[in-house]
């Protein structure tokens, strides 16, 4: 019996892979000096809004994010938003009168997809490309990406032709690529391909005085001609839609008028994640820290004599030569390997729902210029900020942010329970027995998994479905993904490993981005009636999973193992049995490495 979701998404939306585009060079332009306004409070981005030039419109969903361009400077020259997997994406459509509009994708009839408000509602799947839907009125439509430089210019059409909607979170390992950056930035391209093709991305012509830069070190003359230097510069970034997974966080285009960039010997430049608050319905900074970063001279890289960028330096670097590369920033707080001692930065999640920002600091002790990213004037975005020393804030007339990339991915787990296999609207399918995919009867003695009420069925599957952001191992079989178990009744410790299939997982339709996991368990012992356990899938940054795996074994139904109380995580996974590196079990007088609980040790 073939398999396909329920809820899967209409083919039409499907796009190919992006073709990939090398570094582009720099380009010098002459636009006027921009102009500062002073601030209190960051403006609100729940949205972000696109008008065309017909005046029909429609919003992109809410906690998606501007893809840009990597550390390498490598990326696509089209349009792209970057939305989280296993979610609905609503399309907000804004015409006066929403319902009398129609939608397409890649010139085919959407309607589909088209809710009763008149909206367009998008399911997404990990590793997906859309094309980006058209809005149509009559004679007019309007196609999110149509604003895109690339697009305008007709330089590299079939890359351009249009805007996508992906969900691809990180470049394929092979081409040697970091994992998408986010920029807050509208839909035209991050970057240039060569110097023929203008661009979003400004390097200069700010208005700090002294460097001339746009965000970074100088200093502004405020009221009454009091002069104050800029300490530090700020970009907040509307909430994510998925926990939002960072490694690390960078400046591209970075600018700095000494040779090999602006950072040296035992110096660093800090920068600090900190929460966003709402208040009357406007963003601004908040007082809670979320991780501490930092950057020194070993996190430079690419500075190079900026030949054919930005020379307008002023004051005492009026004349002078700028050099032009990337400033990465990591995480202070560290992870410790056990075995190796190794230490590594600390990946730092960003709950769904919650906006954030980003303030790098210290700018006064060093010369650190920012490039920027301009958006649409119908581009709610929020800007970057100017903080001089007084605590006042400044941002720019025009709508410019700072050009801050970050090395993250949307941490999404999906556990399905009913409604997602097409057999369960089968006319045979025990419906008023079925408890959902994610309830697992194991047989006595432990060899045998089913689907609970669903053994000897044909529509028995034996696994639970879990969908993960990538897939389930890296290129060397390392798990992103694990299991902890909480034990409802019936004892502790007789589920020992679970297993995974992926062989759907890279599919191009059905259950692609599904993972199928099985409990591995001990045979239920003499006297024991039956036995109930919780399972939880976790993923990078303990990012948990929307729902748990039921596992039952023996005479217990159902509604016992959802209604006992259940081992508090503190105890769930405290098991003394110990395996080596085999997965052959050991006793406590083995020396050498072994796993407990998950986790590798050293045994002397």
């Amino acid at each position: 019996m073939k398999k396909y979701l329920l809820m899967s998404v209409a083919a039409l939306a499907a796009t190919a892979g992006y073709a990939q585009v090398e570094k582009a060079s720099a380009q010098k332009m002459s636009a006027p000096k921009a102009v500062m306004q002073k601030f209190e409070r960051g403006n609100k981005g729940n949205m972000n809004i696109l008008k065309s030039f017909t005046n029909q419109t429609y919003y992109l969903p809410q906690g998606t994010y501007y893809g840009g361009w990597n550390k390498e400077g490598k990326g696509i020259g089209a349009a792209v938003i970057v939305a989280p997997p296993f979610t609905d994406l609503t399309f907000k459509n804004m015409m006066a009168k929403p319902t009398s509009g129609s939608w397409a994708m890649n010139g085919k009839d959407a309607s589909s997809l088209a809710t009763e408000e008149g909206n367009l509602m998008l399911t997404t799947s990990p590793n997906g490309m859309y094309y980006s839907p058209t809005l149509i009125n009559g004679q007019y439509d309007y196609t999110f990406g149509e604003n895109n430089v690339y697009y305008l210019k007709g330089q590299i059409q079939s890359l351009a032709s249009a805007g996508m909607v992906s969900t691809t979170n990180s470049i394929p390992v092979e081409d040697g690529y970091a994992v998408l950056p986010y920029y807050a930035m509208n839909d035209h391209g991050s970057s240039q391909i060569n110097s023929k093709v203008s661009s979003n991305t400004l390097v200069g012509y700010g208005f700090l005085e002294g460097t001339g830069y746009l965000f970074g070190a100088g200093s502004v003359t405020g009221e009454n001609n009091v002069v104050t230097k800029a300490v530090s510069a700020a970009q907040i970034f509307n909430a994510p839609g998925a926990d939002l997974y960072i490694e690390d966080f960078f400046l591209g285009g970075a600018l700095s008028f000494k040779v090999g960039g602006p950072i040296s010997g035992d110096q660093k430049i800090t920068a600090y994640i900190i929460n966003v608050e709402e208040v009357d319905g406007e963003y601004q900074l908040g007082k809670e820290t979320i991780a501490t970063f930092a950057a020194s001279a070993d996190d430079l890289s690419g500075f190079t004599e900026a030949v054919n960028g930005w020379s307008a330096g002023t004051g005492q670097y009026k004349g002078k030569t700028p050099y032009s590369g990337t400033v990465t920033f990591y995480n202070t707080d560290v992870d410790k390997d056990p075995l190796t001692g190794a230490e590594s930065p600390k990946p730092v999640v960003i709950p769904a729902g919650k906006p954030f920002a980003i303030v790098i600091s210290g700018l006064d002790q060093c010369d650190l210029g920012m490039s920027c990213i301009i958006a649409n004037d119908e581009d709610n975005g929020v800007r970057g900020m100017v903080i001089t020393e007084g605590g006042t804030s400044y941002s720019y007339k025009d709508k410019i942010g700072i050009r801050l990339g970050l090395d993250a991915i949307f941490e999404k787990i999906s556990v399905p329970s009913t409604g997602f296999l097409n057999y369960e609207s089968e006319p045979s399918f025990p419906s008023n027995k079925f408890h959902g995919w994610n309830v697992l009867r194991v047989s006595n003695d432990g060899k045998t998994v089913d689907t609970d009420e669903l053994g000897g069925t044909n529509f028995n599957e034996g696994v639970a479905f879990v969908g993960t952001s990538t897939a389930w191992v890296d290129d060397n079989d390392t798990p992103y993904y694990d299991i902890e178990v909480e034990y409802v009744e019936g004892g502790e410790g007789w589920i020992t490993g679970y297993q995974y299939d992926d062989r759907y997982y890279d599919a191009s339709e059905g259950l692609s981005g599904y993972n199928m996991l099985a409990p591995t368990c001990d045979a239920l012992p003499a006297g024991v009636k039956g036995r109930a356990a919780r399972i939880t899938v976790y993923g990078r940054g303990d990012v948990k999973a929307d729902n748990t795996i039921l596992v039952l074994q023996g005479d217990i139904d159902y509604t016992s193992g959802i209604d006992n109380a259940i081992v508090s995580k503190d105890n769930a996974n405290t098991s003394n049995r110990m395996f080596n590196l085999s997965g052959q079990e050991v006793g406590k007088n083995y020396k050498g490495v072994v796993v407990k609980n998950g986790k590798k040790f050293l045994n002397k």
